[in-house]
């Protein structure tokens, strides 16, 4: 299996993948859930929670590949041991970017959503819609499983939406805000 080897040590830009039948895309979600392996979304495999951004991008007409690839990937830099060059060699240098941006660094959370939101705003629109659908799927699951989650993230709402409006996909932010009765 070509995929097998790929995904580990050998590193091959997915422009070659192409070549052996297997979209960007689902080359994404196989290297993401190889290496989020065991990790939980609360109850669910890891896999639900990168599934669900997937599908909130497809859902509000999002059908750029490299945001598709990074909505598998975005998680990868803080809960792994993948680094930014290995996501650029193997998705490109777009994709790469994408993470980065969403990948907030600091002791707290103020500072994670600070640094991260810092980087959204250099790499515009692509990265805020990607923000918008893991936020929507972070809000929807915490909505209906873990109401203090959901206040920390209704709490932050504003602010995150100050930093980041006029920027990424309309239909996106009309779903987060109403996720917020807003």
């Amino acid at each position: 299996n070509w995929c097998r080897y790929s995904c580990g040590s050998v590193r091959v830009s997915w422009r070659l993948k192409l070549i052996f039948g297997t979209s960007a895309i689902h080359y994404a979600r196989i290297y993401a859930l190889k290496k989020h392996k065991n990790q939980m979304y609360g109850d669910k495999p890891y896999s639900y929670h990168l599934d669900m951004v997937y599908h909130t991008l497809l859902t509000h007409q999002v059908t750029d590949a490299d945001i598709l690839a990074a909505s598998y990937l975005h998680d990868l830099l803080e809960d792994t041991d993948v680094s930014k060059k290995e996501i650029e060699l193997l998705f490109g240098s777009k994709v790469s970017n994408l993470v980065y941006a969403l990948t907030g660094f600091g002791k707290t959370r103020v500072e994670r959503n600070k640094h991260s939101s810092d980087k959204i705003l250099l790499f515009g629109d692509d990265a805020v819609t990607l923000k918008l659908a893991d936020r929507i799927s972070n809000v929807e699951n915490c909505k209906a499983n873990n109401k203090k989650l959901y206040s920390m993230y209704l709490k932050e709402n504003t602010a995150f939406s100050n930093k980041l409006k006029g920027l990424g996909n309309i239909a996106l932010w009309k779903t987060l805000n109403s996720l917020f009765g807003v």
